[in-house]
């Protein structure tokens, strides 16, 4: 399912029409047509129009419903996280007064220490609202999250202290709303090829160290102006959001496909593109690379759809013994050694460029 979003799109963020899910709820609202019961042992079969349930199924031992695949799988290699209407079991002393010592607020927007945060009506932050957020609580010098075992993040000394504080300050903010990916279904969950601790190392090697010529404008060379990296940064997690973490892919995945068929050769280019042949212009001719044609190489991801195709792979060999098939989604087998073709007529994975 494609979720392309615009560049001011920042964070989604679904609606929920209730906080728990229960028997009664769980096929209420948007969503796949399979969901899972806390405990995730049992799931729903619901019908999406009516939003009620058609049949309760229940995983047999050992197995939990997979919210990703959106089968039974393997408890160990299993995401499915669904909160309970179970009432908690804390705390367990009673309370010391007969009445609360703080009265039930009355501003609907919520404030704490002198900060608002305005309820949005739909399902999108904008780019604006975003900043505004992230930037809403004056930084420290030190990290005003709850500091973690893994790792530990020393508060920062140079020109850019207040910009990598200010982010880091907002980890919470940036697990839970950015860095999200979503099954073929549109359920979300944690990113497993994104994690906060790996994005914060890099921001701080790219301002501190850059790559070739090249470094990340965290402010305008006064500490101060650090909303100028806020903005860059925003504007750099939105693209991300939008080419990479919502597939949870750090890699070109095989999309084009006929009749439930994914050609292996897509990786030689899809939409009749043959990536190995395409030059960088003139002014940008430096990153051009010759093409190896002994390379063998596998890339790591794949869709999140049931039976998806494997991720890309490239090896030395055309013609006659090296037909590199098609990926077949009915079945999930890759069928090798016949001449299908992508849509540019390769059938092979031989000679890409680096």
């Amino acid at each position: 399912m494609s979720r392309s979003l615009p560049l001011i799109s920042l964070i989604l963020h679904l609606n929920q029409t209730h906080s728990c899910t229960n028997p009664d709820n769980v096929c209420l609202g948007e969503g796949p047509s399979k969901r899972p019961l806390p405990g995730c042992s049992t799931f729903a079969s619901c019908d999406t129009t009516l939003q009620t349930v058609i049949a309760f199924q229940t995983c047999l031992a050992g197995s939990i419903f997979d919210s990703l695949l959106e089968v039974c799988n393997w408890e160990s290699s299993t995401f499915c996280n669904v909160e309970s209407c179970s009432p908690t079991k804390y705390p367990t002393m009673a309370p010391t007064t007969k009445n609360p010592t703080l009265g039930p607020t009355t501003n609907p927007t919520g404030e704490f220490s002198g900060v608002k945060h305005e309820l949005v009506p739909t399902k999108y932050l904008s780019l604006m609202t975003f900043i505004q957020t992230i930037s809403s609580v004056s930084p420290t010098t030190s990290p005003t999250v709850t500091p973690t075992s893994m790792p530990s993040y020393q508060p920062s000394t140079s020109k850019e202290a207040i910009f990598q504080d200010t982010v880091l300050s907002k980890q919470t903010l940036i697990e839970n709303l950015v860095l999200v990916s979503y099954t073929s279904g549109g359920l979300a969950y944690p990113s497993r090829q994104f994690t906060f601790t790996d994005f914060y190392a890099a921001l701080q090697l790219v301002i501190q160290q850059g790559f070739g010529d090249v470094q990340f404008l965290s402010n305008e060379g006064d500490v101060n102006t650090y909303h100028y990296g806020l903005v860059n940064l925003a504007a750099f997690l939105a693209q991300a959001m939008s080419e990479s973490i919502q597939y949870d892919a750090c890699d070109e995945l095989n999309w084009q496909e006929v009749a439930g068929r994914y050609a292996i050769s897509n990786s030689c280019g899809q939409e009749g593109r043959s990536y190995q042949d395409e030059i960088c212009p003139l002014e940008e001719s430096f990153m051009t690379c010759p093409v190896d044609y002994e390379m063998e190489i596998t890339a790591i991801s794949s869709g999140n759809g049931v039976r998806a195709p494997p991720p890309f792979t490239c090896k030395p060999g055309s013609g006659v013994g090296y037909y590199s098939g098609y990926w077949d989604t009915s079945t999930g087998v890759e069928v090798a050694d016949i001449p299908y073709s992508n849509e540019n007529g390769r059938t092979d994975t031989e000679g890409k460029s680096c």
